[in-house]
């Protein structure tokens, strides 16, 4: 009877967490499945949807007492493995059944077909860059918000990688609102620019990378590829050149304020439960003066608000019409105490930087006409 004995339930199931977010969400597709390859002391797990491929290794976590190789349902089959009770687990593989069990208790899923499932992506030679995994990963997270949701332009469905050979330039944009950081990148590389990688490659990848110090990626024509000594992560990257987005960015403004970032990220929760689920837009005022406010102003038929936050620093009186929910996304990707409010005028962009010396994050947001 082929087995694997479970030595470290915990540690199987994160494994397998991180791969069944690979899988496709499509129930009737061999896709929706992770394949299972046992060899005594080793335990290899794969996953594949229409963009990314992921391949995970550990060791002494199970003992198989013989190589077997098997495809389950990923989600119930994780979910299976979270619920079971306390107790040393075995799992069975016999005919087209997977059976977990711990102590009396047994658990049956049916496999799927093994020659169906898809071959792996091989990790291809190019371009090589090297960063810091947390760093990395928290950047990309910072980036999906400004994404686009609509497939009318499909290239601005992902994150826009660039290269200066010294530090990586992330830019995220929908047309409306944009999100952009700088990565240091620890050995200097080639020039690139128009890697674009899919937002629904980064969630992922981002998972992937939280526990890894230093990672290699590597760059070919199609494809972005990961490899460390537990894992291979590949994804497709998406055709088309990403537009110019500099010409977006303002060089000077007309007034700049400086407000507490928590402070601003409630008065705007305030605002879009007034607004209700029909509307998004508040009008903002620079106030200056004695002592120099924020002001936030919205009305709708049943109700209106007028906000007053103190600021740290004021520039010129100016309004500007703004959607409150794209500025609440772009207040909580950034990670500073304070941020800076750079308005280039009432019909022009507004900047958000974290007040914070040396940072190269920022956020923009267009008025509404």
């Amino acid at each position: 009877m082929t087995s694997i004995k479970i030595k470290e339930t915990k540690a199987l199931i994160d494994l397998l967490g991180k791969a069944s977010a690979a899988a496709s969400n499509k129930p009737d597709s061999i896709r929706s499945g992770i394949m299972i390859v046992a060899k005594k002391n080793e335990i290899t797990i794969r996953a594949a949807n229409e963009t990314i491929s992921v391949q995970l290794n550990a060791k002494d976590i199970t003992e198989a007492n013989e190589d077997l190789i098997f495809v389950v349902p990923a989600k119930l089959f994780l979910d299976m493995m979270k619920k079971l009770p306390k107790g040393e687990v075995v799992i069975i593989v016999e005919d087209k059944n997977v059976i977990i069990l711990v102590g009396k208790s047994s658990y049956g899923i049916s496999t799927l077909a093994i020659d169906e499932f898809p071959k792996p992506v091989a990790y291809e030679e190019g371009k090589i860059f090297q960063v810091e995994g947390p760093e990395f990963a928290q950047s990309l997270s910072a980036m999906i918000h400004a994404c686009s949701d609509s497939e009318t332009r499909p290239i601005l469905t992902g994150v826009h990688i660039v290269s200066n050979g010294k530090y990586l330039t992330l830019i995220a944009t929908d047309s409306h609102r944009l999100m952009a950081t700088a990565v240091p990148i620890l050995k200097e590389t080639e020039e690139f620019k128009n890697v674009v990688v899919p937002k629904t490659s980064i969630k992922e990848l981002t998972t992937l990378l939280t526990d890894e110090k230093e990672v290699e990626f590597s760059i070919s024509d199609n494809q972005l590829s990961l490899k460390t000594d537990g894992v291979l992560f590949t994804t497709r990257l998406l055709e088309g050149s990403f537009p110019d987005v500099t010409k977006l960015i303002p060089t000077t403004y007309e007034s700049e304020v400086v407000v507490h970032r928590e402070e601003f990220l409630k008065a705007l929760d305030r605002t879009k439960t007034a607004l209700g689920k029909s509307g998004k837009v508040a009008l903002f005022h620079v106030m200056e003066g004695t002592l120099p406010t924020f002001n936030i102003e919205c009305k709708t038929e049943i109700t209106n608000v007028f906000e007053e936050l103190f600021i740290d620093e004021a520039g010129a009186s100016i309004s500007i019409k703004l959607d409150v929910y794209f500025l609440t996304d772009c207040l909580q990707s950034i990670n500073s105490q304070k941020v800076r409010l750079q308005i280039a005028g009432t019909m022009k962009p507004m900047l958000i930087r974290p007040e914070i010396q040396g940072a190269t994050q920022f956020g923009l947001v267009l008025p509404v006409r």
